[in-house]
């Protein structure tokens, strides 16, 4: 290999040298030995190249506008307090994140089990009319739709869409199965099994 493989401009980030201040012309290793280090080298490159796609496969970066974005929480209201965090924390297994405010106007933030929030406001019974909808629905992830149906069901909540494949997702090319039940409050959830959303 010639003398100036590791040539690195002057400008390098400031450090003087050709070689980052390292005088010897293979960074100290001794010729005998030099061939060695880089085999070590590519395995070692290939084996963090091989460790990154992993990662990327494992925990994908989709969003490229906003780091890190992904769903954190939805809120919703609700006028019965304690009916609602039984459903929630006894029923569905989430867990409490924190929690502030006095009666008639507490608020939590409910881990629903992947570091993922849902955030639960109490007003008054009397200022809530019925029917009224905080949010469209709620989404959460599922691995598997039907037991995540028959648990809400057992924990009280009403069928609204017993589980299915939805056409237009089978359409596209997606495996997805969801579907929907109705939470204490009247609101609408719905669980999302896909290996491919």
């Amino acid at each position: 290999m010639p003398d100036d493989h590791f040539d690195v401009p002057d400008d390098h980030f400031g450090v003087p040298g050709k070689h980052f201040g390292v005088p010897d012309k293979h960074f100290g290793v001794p010729d005998k030995h030099f061939g060695e280090a880089v085999e070590r080298f590519v395995v070692v490159g290939a084996l963090f190249g091989v460790s990154k796609w992993l990662f990327l496969k494992i925990f994908p970066m989709k969003n490229q506008k906003i780091s890190g974005c992904g769903f954190h929480h939805v809120a919703i209201w609700t006028g019965n307090w304690e009916k609602s965090l039984d459903f929630y924390r006894d029923g569905l297994g989430f867990t409490t994140k924190i929690e502030w405010g006095q009666a008639p106007s507490r608020a939590t933030m409910l881990d629903v089990g992947d570091g993922n929030y849902l955030e639960i406001f109490e007003r008054d019974p009397q200022n809530q009319t019925v029917g009224e909808a905080s949010v469209l629905h709620l989404c959460f992830r599922s691995d598997d739709c039907e037991k995540a149906f028959e648990t809400a069901i057992s924990a009280g909540a009403k069928e609204k869409l017993a589980p299915k494949v939805p056409e237009p997702f089978t359409n596209l090319g997606l495996k997805t199965k969801i579907c929907f039940v109705e939470g204490p409050d009247g609101e609408i959830i719905e669980f999302f099994e896909s290996p491919d959303l």
